[in-house]
């Protein structure tokens, strides 16, 4: 949906930078609240039928007005350009799409403006739910994934994980519950988050967590190019500024035995996930893709991958290449 962004914490945002960072430029107008719903419930009344179920994210209450509309869609079809043009017809004056997110530039009659409007599309129930309540609530997702990083774990769209560095020094996130399962792992309270309607409440809701701290959110720990929306950079500011502003420490904590301590089935989840990775990387050590070509006397292809799932499904102890294994091998590829 456009380049990414690095942030400068010296820049001022100007009407014109706003404007840049729009996808759809200036063509797309700014909508007040109340012009928000107005919208997003005029193009649902075209498209709802399209799908078997929808949610429009409601915007804070303090937030004056709104760049785009977000509505989150359980999709039953594939959607494209075509689809929308044949729903909407002449109101559709400019499309993109990147990665679920259908983005329309459509032309309410409503309230007489051409409005950004986000189709986000889902894949089943549990991805609705779980991208309803990281979209929700303004940008407090993103405050709480910069939190969660810092302690090792990530909160996403995709879901609760902790992070996960091998011994060759690669990150992996493994899955340990839903959103509200690390909303708790974090020390927040779900009650509490059900609740928020304000920027002041946002606030409120983290740093009443016992791992909130203020410096996260300084601008020298968030300089560089920003992963969650380069159209967010300057809208999240406002609120990490505040954060930051604060001036709340909080303890450092052995996060393993943190989450074993509290979370036992989180984590021997995280452990068994753990095992698999280290398992794998042994694996790859003894037996990899030139060891293959060598032993078999294939090219470079697809069936390297076959032999090697092959080899550790079937042999997942092994510590090298037998003259039995190989001729297993051979006889199933039939080399």
């Amino acid at each position: 949906m456009g380049e990414k962004i690095q942030y400068d914490p010296n820049r001022i945002e100007t009407q014109e930078s706003r404007k840049k960072l729009k996808l759809f430029g200036e063509e797309a107008e700014r909508v007040n609240r109340k012009e928000y719903f107005t919208v997003a419930e005029e193009i649902l009344i075209k498209i709802d039928y399209m799908f078997k179920n929808t949610k429009i994210i409601e915007p804070l209450q303090d937030k004056e007005d709104n760049g785009d509309i977000d509505i989150i869609c359980l999709s039953w079809q594939k959607l494209n350009r075509k689809i929308f043009e044949n729903v909407l017809g002449n109101q559709l004056m400019n499309y993109s799409h990147n990665a679920g997110v259908y983005s329309l530039l459509f032309d309410s009659k409503k309230i007489d403006k051409k409005v950004h409007v986000d189709i986000i599309k889902t894949k089943d129930k549990e991805d609705f739910e779980r991208r309803k309540m990281f979209l929700s609530k303004g940008h407090l997702s993103a405050a709480i994934g910069i939190l969660a990083k810092g302690l090792n774990f990530k909160y996403a769209q995709e879901g609760f994980f902790k992070r996960y560095k091998d011994t060759k020094g690669q990150w992996h996130s493994i899955s340990i519950g839903d959103l509200k399962e690390g909303l708790k792992i974090l020390g927040f309270d779900a009650d509490q988050w059900s609740r928020i309607k304000s920027t002041n409440d946002i606030i409120d809701f983290l740093k009443k967590s016992p791992f909130f701290t203020s410096k996260a959110f300084e601008q020298s720990q968030l300089t560089g190019k920003r992963k969650d929306g380069y159209k967010r950079v300057f809208q999240q500011k406002n609120l990490f500024d505040k954060l930051a502003k604060l001036g709340q420490e909080t303890r450092e904590i052995d996060q393993d035995k943190y989450l074993k301590e509290l979370y036992p089935k989180w984590y021997q989840k995280y452990q068994r996930e753990v095992e698999k990775i280290e398992k794998e990387l042994k694996f790859k050590k003894v037996i990899n893709g030139k060891l293959i070509i060598e032993t078999f006397d294939v090219k470079p292809g697809h069936v390297i991958g076959k032999i090697l799932r092959y080899i550790k499904e079937n042999y997942p102890d092994t510590k090298e290449l037998t003259a039995e294994m190989t001729e297993d091998v051979k006889n199933k590829f039939k080399l």
